[in-house]
C-alpha cells in the first residue's frame, strides 16, 4: 500500500488515483466492517478514500422492520447509512440478495 497517489494504466498510460470499495455482504451492521475499512484505508500511503460501500439493506426502521432485521440477521437502511457516514464512503448503494 505503498505510494497509491496514482497509478499508471498499463494498458494505455493515462493515470488514475486509488479508490476503495467495500462491500458488506448479507449482515447485521459490523463494527468489524468499520475497522478494517479504517484500517486499510489507514495503511495507503496517502490515506485513499473508500470511494464507494455496497451494504445490505432489506428493512426499513420502523419498529417492525428493525425487529425483523435483528431477528433475520439483516441491516435496516439507517444502519447500513451509518455504516457509511462511520467509514465516510463517498457513495453508498443499499442491496439484497436472496
Amino acid at each position: 500500500f505503498k505510494n497509491t497517489s496514482v497509478i499508471d494504466n498499463p494498458l494505455d498510460g493515462r493515470t488514475f488515483s486509488p479508490f476503495l470499495l467495500c462491500f458488506s455482504g448479507d449482515t447485521r451492521p459490523s463494527p468489524r466492517l468499520v475497522r478494517a475499512c479504517q484500517e486499510i484505508r489507514s495503511q495507503c500511503r496517502p490515506p485513499v478514500r473508500i470511494a464507494f460501500l455496497m451494504h445490505e439493506s432489506t428493512f426499513d426502521d420502523e419498529t417492525r422492520g428493525k425487529n425483523e432485521a435483528i431477528k433475520k440477521r439483516h441491516s435496516t437502511v439507517c444502519e447500513a447509512l451509518d455504516i457509511a457516514g462511520q467509514i465516510q464512503a463517498d457513495a453508498t448503494s443499499l442491496t439484497h440478495f436472496s
